[in-house]
């Protein structure tokens, strides 16, 4: 029951519900319908399924805010679920993410630089027209009151009538849904606010006040080879949201790597990331386990590869100019280059180079790990990331709204991001040259997982990895020793086209450092691949 009077709407709870829950189906799931009625549409099937499917997407909310939306709160429960609507809705509509549990433990580990690319005056438009507004007409309607039995016997009808619609619509259609469910697991991934929800009670329910199980040491056994001619100095750089195809190392059309052409090293063309997170990805890349074994939560609270090295005698640091080490160094040397007063507008990965020569002077004759975690491309706004000099390819895209620039924008945006990193890339090797003649040095480069530049309307990262496309998943993995003598140069060569993933690094960081322990497997170092 509705009735208008002057500036002000009565309306029951119930009609109040179905509103809210026709509005978001209708209005914030642009990218959900979208891909619907693409699928419907392309697979030969009908209007029906279309309208099944969209009924049943609205029942759901129906049914859902009947249990929770009580006549006395019900205009706040309507307002925080159309907050999360309209936030999620914004995300998912521009950049066509999912959004899961980790994405959204990934943005609350996010520092305030990165969360300000975010910002844009499309979001505030966004939440102007489809929160603020609604929420506004919401305020001006007023509940019919009735008793608390009357209220109760609503609900628990409307609760029914939802719940009886919903197993009839699938009853009716089942062979359609069963399929489309099975199927379309991409497609239901967009479906907002259920999807963020549902990543909300996640969230909550790994990461709240258990208590934290106890550390699990391993690898006890790791000593240092005593048959090193020289120690080793290893600069490992970790890129942040590089993709592969875009390396001109690899036959990309544009000249990214002018520097790192010139010079002798191994570049391996056909690795894998663990994850599309840098929340996963770094935990997994570093840890033992492999990535179809690998569990974020048990690895934080389990020995990694810096913890083996560091316990075998290798001085470790980790230098970071990114949001964090995710719990990778917790238990090692660690240093943030992320403090606004240092750096302006941001820091600069280069920056990072800067302090190791006190640090290699201070633990002269040890072995060193120099872990360097980089800004590199990461987005949107990926024009931030450069400084002015490293813009060598033109018109770029100047804003966080990525779907507002035209694909050649984007891509020269991101591509000059590329070309710093192979100044800092380059820029570590000519470092390390310097210290050859004291110690076995290299230095590898890895990125943590790819980016989505536009292709079928994706951009960014982030996407479940089960259908993650290859643009995020495909990473650079580039590899330099000052003598390859140790090595085999000309068979890393031959070698370096064959797929290999994060899964190697745990391994090949122990066999380079040459750590003696049980865990570690050769067929999993790629120096050591025959």
């Amino acid at each position: 029951m509705l009735q208008m009077g002057l500036f002000q709407f009565k309306v029951t709870r119930s009609a109040l519900i179905i509103i809210v829950s026709l509005y978001t189906v209708t209005f914030l799931n642009d990218v959900f319908n979208v891909k619907l009625l693409d699928w419907i549409l392309g697979s030969s099937g009908n209007y029906l399924y279309l309208s099944a499917t969209y009924f049943l997407h609205f029942l759901i909310y129906v049914t859902l805010l009947s249990l929770f939306a009580h006549n006395r709160y019900i205009k706040y429960i309507l307002a925080i679920f159309l907050l999360i609507a309209t936030i999620s809705g914004y995300f998912i509509d521009t950049y066509s993410v999912i959004i899961d549990e980790q994405m959204l433990f990934n943005t609350l580990e996010t520092n305030i630089n990165e969360a300000g690319d975010l910002m844009s005056l499309a979001l505030g438009g966004y939440i102007l027209v489809y929160f603020l507004i609604p929420l506004y007409l919401i305020n001006k309607c007023s509940v019919i009151q009735t008793t608390w039995q009357s209220s109760l016997k609503s609900q628990i009808k409307l609760l029914i009538a939802g719940f009886l619609l919903i197993i009839i619509t699938l009853y009716s259609l089942s062979p359609y849904f069963i399929s489309f469910f099975r199927e379309q697991k991409e497609i239901t991934s967009y479906v907002n606010p259920l999807k963020t929800i549902g990543a909300i009670r996640d969230l909550i329910a790994h990461h709240s006040l258990f208590d934290n199980p106890e550390h699990q040491r391993i690898a006890l056994d790791a000593k240092l080879s005593n048959t090193q001619k020289k120690p080793v100095l290893n600069i490992f750089i970790v890129g942040e949201t590089v993709r592969a195809d875009h390396l001109s190392l690899n036959g990309y059309s544009k000249n990214t790597n002018p520097l790192l052409s010139q010079q002798e090293i191994v570049n391996f063309s056909n690795v894998s990331s663990c994850a599309t997170l840098t929340r996963l990805s770094l935990p997994c890349m570093f840890g033992i386990d492999e990535r179809d074994s690998f569990d974020v939560d048990d690895a934080k609270f389990k020995d990694n590869v810096l913890d083996i090295l560091q316990r075998a005698g290798v001085f470790v640091l980790w230098k970071d100019n990114n949001s964090s080490s995710k719990d990778v160094a917790t238990r090692v040397n660690y240093e943030s280059y992320l403090k606004p007063q240092r750096c302006n507008p941001e820091c600069r990965d280069i920056e990072l180079l800067n302090g190791l020569e006190e640090q290699i002077a201070s633990n002269k004759g040890k072995n060193m790990l120099f872990l360097l975690h980089s800004m590199g491309s990461h987005g949107p706004a990926y024009y931030k990331r450069v400084p002015d000099e490293f813009k060598k390819f033109t018109p770029i895209c100047e804003t966080n709204q990525l779907e507002s620039c035209s694909i050649d924008e984007l891509r020269n945006s991101y591509d000059n991001t590329i070309v710093y990193a192979d100044y800092f890339i380059n820029s570590a090797i000519e470092f390390a040259k310097k210290y050859s003649d004291e110690y076995q040095t290299s230095v590898f480069y890895v990125s943590d997982h790819g980016e989505s530049l536009g292709e079928d309307g994706l951009f960014l990262h982030g996407l479940p990895y089960t259908f993650a496309p290859k643009n995020q998943t495909h990473v650079p993995l580039i590899f330099w020793a000052d003598d390859y003598s140790e090595f085999n140069y000309d068979n890393l060569k031959k070698k370096s086209h064959l797929e290999y993933s994060h899964d190697n690094i745990f391994h090949t960081l122990l066999g380079l450092f040459g750590v003696e322990t049980e865990v570690y497997k050769k067929s999993l170092d790629l120096l050591s691949i025959n």
